[in-house]
């Protein structure tokens, strides 16, 4: 029933950075950086204002499952199907340099979320348990603070 007006949003930038299925997408709390988990074992760092990648972190063995960035913007958690969490540093300049690896679920990781001040990192897992991290007390052999373990039984 006549013309159609012309679409006036802009054309989205595309960002082709894996080689497979993106699983998690995560903004930093200010915006300036944007954080793609994929199949392909890897992790991006995009700035969308520079409109470039950053970073490539590749520490995982196996497929990326989730991502979270804590509130602070100073780090970033990554979770995997090779039973690792790995806890990159946003504020060092280089987080693939300046990164912990999380172990001691046995299954693989399925979220992770941090606390709203920034101190506690929690990880759930195929294993039935959530693993409580203080980002405080971590060290280059980190364990977990407490250990929550579900229902066995169904």
């Amino acid at each position: 029933m006549g013309d159609r007006p012309a679409d006036p949003s802009p054309a989205p930038l595309v960002i082709r950075s894996h080689t497979g299925a993106i699983n998690n997408l995560r903004f930093s709390p200010d915006s300036r950086l944007l954080a793609s988990a994929a199949v392909d074992g890897t992790t991006v760092l995009f700035d969308p204002l520079a409109q470039k990648v950053t970073d490539v972190l590749t520490g995982h063995q196996k497929s990326v499952y989730s991502l979270a960035i804590s509130p602070d913007g100073a780090w970033l958690v990554t979770t995997s199907w090779d039973e690792t969490a790995i806890l990159y540093d946003l504020h060092s300049g280089h987080p693939a340099t300046a990164s912990i690896v999380l172990r001691g679920h046995q299954g693989y990781i399925s979220s992770a979320v941090f606390t709203s001040d920034s101190r506690w990192l929690a990880t759930g897992s195929k294993d039935g348990t959530v693993r409580l991290w203080d980002l405080h007390t971590l060290s280059s052999t980190p364990a977990p603070a407490r250990i929550f373990e579900g229902n066995k039984n169904g």
